[in-house]
């Protein structure tokens, strides 16, 4: 369980930075967009944590 939640906050973390790296840049992030990018991220970061849960691989290997 502690690897699907370590995989879990790792790729939502990683979303993050990504997410602050286009904010900076300042091309007209709207509140729209953000909305999207981050039900998306959260989505894939919850498909991470699940496949790792399964699969009792951990990331650390």
């Amino acid at each position: 369980m502690g690897n699907a939640l370590t995989a879990f906050a790792l790729a939502f973390l990683i979303g993050a930075i990504f997410y602050g790296i286009l904010w900076w840049q300042g091309d007209g992030m709207g509140l729209r967009f953000a909305k999207w990018y981050f039900i998306i991220l959260f989505v894939v970061s919850m498909i991470v944590g699940i496949v790792t849960l399964i699969t009792g691989n951990s990331i650390f290997e």
